[in-house]
């Protein structure tokens, strides 16, 4: 009976020495969430989240969009339906995060009016893969959680592009694109490696972002030819050079200054980059039989009453002016020149989205041109397809 009696202590010491663990440190500095999905992702999730040590998220309770839940439980832990009294639910058992499970991505995407609540309720929302990035097998770990950004939660479908053309085009092609470590040109790079041209020369003078580029290239496309060259491209003797080895068919030309109020304070840097750079690489295409040339302008250059937007504007007048006297025959060539205008690209550097978050952290005010102003934006891969 002693025997007996001094197992059971021991036994109940060790329950209790582990949920004064649980309970005292390992959830010491957890977040309570809910899980939004109940199928497979959804339970997948609470594993991973339970497994955690220190645990990042204490799981609070599952949200489905069943209507009638009755009194369910899931893994122990209640499931809510996803009502108008969620967001009260969440409050009163202390709440703030809303894991999404694979199978609820698109669902969340789509559905507006939750998104408005989180977000009025200062829910943070955390995105793990969608469904067709998952395998549906196997167990998701707590590192594929990231929180949602704004692009995530577009009110509109992302815009879908035909690029068989584009591939018909590149595949097999020489490639130059300038600026190719910013936000803009490293995602161009992206999209073009993903139709296999024969070579792909990358020019930035940004050497860190750069050298990023160019293990993502040893990466993920090994077998592109490729060249990373830091440069400035208003370096025409070294920009020679370049053109006259590799024989480019298609330029992208993304390298640019772009921050309006940086460029208000050195005007003479705003003109020689953007400007003059241009007309180096514009006519070096021309020179060496480039087949098309796309530059990448801003919508700053309509009407400009800035100094970075009239250096655009400029850019634009030439390559414009450059492809007509080709076209008359006034300049022998065969190039085609095409610019096409950006607005607000979401994720962008310079775009106004990182301005807003950091002034909305800060507890605003929120700055904007006018209060009845109202901005359009675009996604980078989106905007990068419509360069292609």
């Amino acid at each position: 009976l002693s025997a007996l009696l001094a197992m059971s202590l021991m036994w109940m010491m060790r329950v209790f020495v582990k949920y004064f663990y649980v309970s005292t440190f390992r959830v010491a500095k957890a977040e309570r969430a809910f899980i939004y999905g109940v199928k497979q992702g959804g339970v997948s999730l609470a594993k991973s989240i339970q497994n955690q040590d220190p645990a990042r998220f204490v799981l609070a309770g599952f949200i489905s969009d069943m209507a009638e839940i009755g009194n369910r439980y899931l893994m122990g832990v209640k499931v809510y339906p996803n009502n108008e009294d969620l967001i009260g639910v969440m409050r009163r058992l202390q709440a703030d995060v809303l894991l999404v499970s694979p199978l609820k991505v698109e669902a969340i995407r789509n559905n507006q009016e939750m998104v408005d609540r989180l977000i009025k309720a200062n829910i943070k929302i955390y995105m793990t893969p969608a469904a067709q990035e998952w395998d549906g097998k196997s167990d998701l770990s707590h590192t594929q959680l990231r929180e949602v950004n704004i692009e995530d939660l577009l009110p509109r479908d992302k815009i879908e592009i035909d690029l068989e053309a584009v591939r018909k085009q590149i595949t097999g092609k020489r490639i130059l694109i300038t600026g190719a470590a910013g936000s803009i040109g490293s995602e161009i790079v992206r999209q073009v490696a993903q139709f296999a041209p024969e070579r792909m020369v990358l020019i930035d003078q940004a050497e860190t972002p750069l050298h990023d580029v160019r293990l993502m290239m040893a990466r993920q496309w090994s077998n592109i030819e490729s060249y990373t060259v830091v440069s400035d491209i208003c370096v025409r003797e070294r920009m020679e050079e370049l053109f006259e080895e590799h024989r480019p068919d298609y330029v992208f030309h993304a390298a640019a200054y772009k921050h309006v109020p940086m460029m208000e304070d050195n005007p003479e840097e705003s003109v020689r980059n953007n400007v003059d750079g241009t007309r180096v690489i514009a006519d070096l295409a021309v020179k060496y039989g480039t087949r098309k040339f796309v530059m990448v302008s801003t919508d700053k250059a309509v009407n400009p009453t800035n100094v970075m937007g009239c250096s655009k504007r400029i850019c634009e007048i030439y390559v414009q002016s450059l492809d007509q006297a080709i076209k008359d025959g006034k300049v022998s060539g065969r190039t085609q020149f095409v610019t096409t205008r950006f607005g607000n690209v979401l994720g962008s550097n310079g775009s106004v989205i990182p301005l807003f978050k950091e002034q909305i952290k800060r507890g605003g005010p929120v700055t904007v041109t006018h209060k009845d102003i109202i901005r359009f934006f675009m996604l980078i891969p989106e905007a990068c397809k419509l360069v292609l």
